[in-house]
């Protein structure tokens, strides 16, 4: 992002700029810290200013909310973690097959681990399973997927965002009395979840990412 990389030059030097408020005052000095409300700075004397950030004006809260998500990636970061949970089950017996449904879905945290207000905040998720039929005659059947994301907007500081991936319904059959299907050698055949990638974005900016196995991250694409 090419304004978070010229923040981070200017306030890495401790580079001094001119802040100005609504009203046309202005006072020349160095963002040290903010709040979710305020801003400090300091002047090149030492004497240090506590400032509203509503009074300064459009190009200095720009410059402000540049430099908190440049720090964002200073003290911390974004931090995903994510679970399979099964949601429900059924079993049903016929005369010739046992059959068992499973509902099950994925459910994630975001966590903002870092001392910046982080908005504009989008997940995104690629829940990879495998859809077993009757006709596959291999083991090695393909990697399907279902997607979906999530605007979360506003994280801030230390803040975590729990979200769900729509529920999958998984099918286990077992033919009986040692039957096959038609054309196969295959008695039974078996969904089964395979894995999930997520990634937090800020526009077209990836801020973190998150596979289980990580092996998705090279077998698949985005």
């Amino acid at each position: 992002m090419v304004v978070a990389c010229w923040i981070a030059a200017a306030t890495a030097s401790g580079e001094m700029r001119t802040f100005t408020d609504a009203q046309g005052r202005a006072i020349t000095a160095e963002l040290v810290e903010t709040t979710p409300k305020t801003v400090r700075i300091r002047r090149e004397d030492g004497r240090t200013f506590e400032i509203e950030k509503s009074v300064l004006s459009a190009a200095d809260r720009d410059f402000v909310a540049a430099w908190e998500y440049q720090r964002a990636f200073v003290f911390g970061g974004v931090e995903i973690k994510a679970r399979r949970v099964r949601l429900d089950a059924e079993r049903r017996l016929t005369k010739s097959s046992v059959k068992k449904t499973e509902s099950w879905c994925y459910k994630f945290t975001v966590t903002n681990d870092s001392r910046a207000r982080l908005d504009g905040l989008i997940v995104e998720w690629r829940v990879f399973f495998v859809d077993d039929t009757a006709k596959a005659e291999t083991d090695k059947l393909p990697l399907q997927r279902s997607q979906g994301r999530s605007d979360i907007g506003v994280l801030d500081p230390h803040a975590t965002v729990e979200l769900q991936s729509a529920p999958l319904e998984l099918q286990i059959t077992a033919l009986r009395s040692g039957k096959h299907y038609s054309g196969t050698g295959k008695s039974r055949i078996k969904d089964s979840l395979e894995g999930v990638w997520v990634r937090v974005m800020r526009g077209r900016e990836v801020l973190a990412e998150y596979a289980n196995p990580t092996s998705l991250l090279k077998s698949q694409a985005w």
